[in-house]
């Protein structure tokens, strides 16, 4: 009897472990190869606006936070990257922000530094605390030393990216996150781009040796249509080094909203400027299922003179 016990109880056992792991880490199919898991998550890019005194003016961030802080808990965003939040004598955005939202989620930040007194702004990463544990966090500037606070190449502002690995709590799957703000297309030299070409190859460069083999999700404003150089540099299809595809061009249905991504402050959507982009790893089976381009009027209140982007995105492994 005992001769026919031990290898039952060895063959439910691997069962079991079977059943169990089936979610994380998939199984074989029929034919023999494996089955793939699906990490599935909602993005959000927002450029919320410096609250900086020379942008004060009939836009006071005191009666756009709470709006925005009701939007991000409305729409629920798994990782939420933010820009341009103003650190200076009068306020700190981050800080204010956070205090809003810090019951669901974390964050991180990190400041560009000032070029004149009141121009110190960041770019921040929030997260869900009760899906992700955040691994380790960092910045690098847009300039030739990045690891230095720093101007790049004829910029008017030091542009900083943060950046942040989280790991999914249920799938212990981890994953590489950016913030960025890039120069204007024309710089204060008028040198039409090159500060964008410059700072598209930093960060394609930080991405290879910072990211490893993780699945990437790079959120910003590059404050260029996606006919410059930013939005295609950075994608593996144009062969000039990037490893990420637009999350707008893999999308399964129709991408919605607004056209545009900013709206000088109205909700027309007049500007065609497709300046704020979400790009993910291009592996050939990552994918996205939704795409929204959102309106900035929400309760009321004009929030900011960009539109957030809402993406589903599907890391597949």
């Amino acid at each position: 009897m005992k001769r026919f016990l031990l290898p039952l109880m060895i063959a439910f056992a691997a069962f079991a472990l079977a059943a169990c792991s089936e979610d994380i880490f998939g199984v074989e199919d029929m034919d023999g190869t494996r089955a793939s898991t699906t990490l599935s998550m909602k993005v959000m890019q927002y450029n919320v606006k410096s609250a900086r005194p020379i942008e004060e003016s009939g836009h006071e961030w005191s009666k756009r936070k709470a709006a925005i802080a009701a939007y991000i808990k409305k729409e629920a965003p798994d990782v939420l990257a933010v820009q341009e939040l103003y650190d200076g004598w009068t306020m700190n955005q981050y800080s204010q922000l956070n205090s809003l939202i810090s019951g669901t989620y974390g964050g991180y930040i990190a400041y560009r530094g000032t070029t004149t007194l009141w121009d110190n702004e960041g770019c921040a990463i929030f997260y869900k605390k009760s899906r992700f544990t955040l691994v380790k966090t960092g910045k690098f500037w847009l300039s030739a030393t990045p690891d230095k606070e720093s101007k790049g190449w004829g910029g008017e502002y030091k542009r900083v990216t943060a950046w942040a690995i989280l790991r999914d709590k249920t799938t212990s799957k981890e994953f590489f996150v950016i913030s960025t703000h890039f120069e204007d297309w024309v710089q204060k030299d008028g040198n039409n781009g090159n500060c964008q070409y410059e700072s598209t190859k930093v960060i394609n460069a930080r991405i290879k040796s910072l990211a490893g083999n993780r699945n990437v999700i790079l959120m910003g404003d590059f404050n260029s249509n996606p006919d410059k150089t930013p939005a295609k540099m950075l994608q593996k299809k144009w062969g000039q080094g990037g490893t990420l595809v637009n999350a707008r061009d893999i999308c399964r249905i129709t991408p919605s909203g607004h056209k545009s991504t900013t709206n000088n402050w109205t909700t027309a959507d007049n500007t065609g400027a497709q300046f704020d982009y979400v790009m993910i790893t291009d592996n050939g089976a990552n994918y996205v299922s939704s795409h929204y381009t959102g309106n900035s009027y929400y309760n009321n209140v004009m929030m900011s003179d960009h539109n957030p982007l809402i993406v589903d995105v599907k890391f597949v492994y």
